[in-house]
């Protein structure tokens, strides 16, 4: 899990250089993801996947959770990727494209009818990938610090 923990912390990064007071992280930001990675490991609604290298080391990983979307739609069950990252080494190696090919096979057995995520806008190579898996732009978030 640390390796995942700290693979987030490179991604939680990469967001503050992305917009800073719109990632306005806690001070212990990586143990608190730490410890709620923790909790989705016995969680039948949460997924976790995680790629590893012939070594043995961790270079991937996917956070997905299934959920009902709420009584005003016709779906049952909705799939949400929380989090997806690769390890800048393993980019551009097909890491990405088969968590997320696993993910969306995974969370269709788990009886999601659909899926959503996020993307920064300035993550232009994940869009592209998303993109490629069969996702498409469908709202844009807004964000104003009051």
């Amino acid at each position: 899990m640390d390796a995942v923990a700290e693979m987030w912390r490179n991604m939680a990064e990469q967001h503050l250089r992305y917009d800073p007071q719109r990632w306005d992280w806690t001070d212990d930001y990586v143990g608190v993801q730490r410890r709620q990675l923790l909790g989705t490991m016995d969680d039948p609604n949460h997924l976790l996947l995680v790629a590893q290298d012939e070594a043995g080391q961790v270079v991937g990983y996917l956070l997905a959770v299934i959920m009902e979307p709420g009584p005003i739609w016709r779906i049952r069950l909705r799939g949400e990727i929380t989090d997806i990252c690769v390890a800048r080494r393993h980019g551009r190696k097909g890491i990405g494209r088969m968590l997320m090919e696993r993910a969306l096979e995974e969370l269709r057995e788990l009886g999601a009818e659909d899926v959503v995520l996020r993307v920064s806008e300035a993550n232009r190579s994940a869009i592209k990938l998303y993109q490629k898996v069969g996702m498409r732009l469908v709202t844009h978030e807004m964000y104003r610090r009051l």
